[in-house]
């Protein structure tokens, strides 16, 4: 009897280390993804590439040239940023970007009686649910918006958007035109 006991004993530990250990392994295979798709994250963060954003500013520009007033449809694109280290919502990303435009481009044209206007729901920062797997799928969404604003006839600018840059004036905006319908104003480009 304590022969067949002790084989129980036995076989009961026995079979507790295997359903242990395999549990063990199941654990440590569940620990070992994660740890590889933490990795995968963290390269992709470190190209550059999962976090990069771009906005697009739809404005109406007006002028007064030889007694005429001038209005013209304009859109301004910023460039590809990595907002890795961008810490907020949204709309807090939206407004402190709302008030680097203000400051670098349309304060500075305002000086030379080029007006902006434009509202809040005119600026969106791209891409809105979802992030780029790579920068060159970013620059090909940028591309496709531009050529739809081409083809409906909206002047189009470029300037630089630095995350986190403080006093923003135009020589950190970099304003450009890069497509128009008609001539811009001839003062838009003099600076004070």
């Amino acid at each position: 009897m304590k022969s067949a006991s002790i084989f129980k004993i036995i076989v009961l530990i026995m079979g507790l280390l295997f359903v242990g250990s395999a549990s063990a392994q199941g654990l440590f295979d569940k620990l070992k993804n994660k740890a590889i798709s933490k990795a995968k994250e963290e390269v992709n963060t470190n190209v550059g590439s999962k976090n990069l954003h771009w906005a697009r500013f739809e404005v109406r520009a007006n002028w007064t040239e030889r007694g005429r007033k001038i209005y013209e449809n304009r859109v301004y694109y910023t460039n590809l940023v990595d907002l890795t280290i961008s810490q907020g919502n949204d709309v807090q990303l939206q407004s402190k970007l709302i008030e680097y435009f203000n400051q670098g481009i349309v304060e500075q044209l305002k000086t030379r009686g080029i007006e902006l206007n434009y509202y809040d729901s005119d600026v969106k920062i791209y891409p809105h649910s979802y992030s780029y797997e790579s920068r060159e799928e970013a620059q090909e969404d940028m591309d496709k918006k531009i050529d739809v604003d081409k083809s409906n006839e909206r002047a189009i600018y470029t300037f630089v958007w630095k995350y986190g840059a403080k006093d923003v004036t135009e020589e950190i905006t970099q304003p450009k035109r890069v497509f128009g319908i008609k001539n811009p104003p001839a003062n838009e480009l003099q600076k004070n």
